[in-house]
């Protein structure tokens, strides 16, 4: 896990990967990986957030649900399925 210094505390962006037996697997924008509990975030996979991140006690805060964002990335990556599979909904 990589963490980020407290000294350089910035509200960062952040994807929630997955959940692991309540645990929060996300990943900052350079591709870092951050494992946390899932409770203190209440979010669901796939949801972007823009948050500060605490190496010490391995914990967000100022947490901030990036709604808009969250639903054009599931838009986009649905459209790349619908691509990928030959699924383009014409008639």
């Amino acid at each position: 896990i990589m963490e980020m210094n407290s000294s350089q505390a910035t509200k960062k962006r952040y994807v929630l990967d997955r959940i692991e037996e309540g645990i929060a697997v996300c990943f900052d924008e350079e591709e870092r990986e951050y494992s946390i509990s899932a409770v203190s975030l209440g979010l669901k996979p796939s949801d972007i957030f823009l948050a500060f991140y605490d190496g010490e006690k391995k914990e967000f805060y100022g947490v901030e649900f990036l709604e808009k964002e969250t639903e054009a990335k599931k838009s986009e990556m649905q459209e790349r399925l619908n691509r990928l599979f030959g699924r383009n909904n014409k008639k």
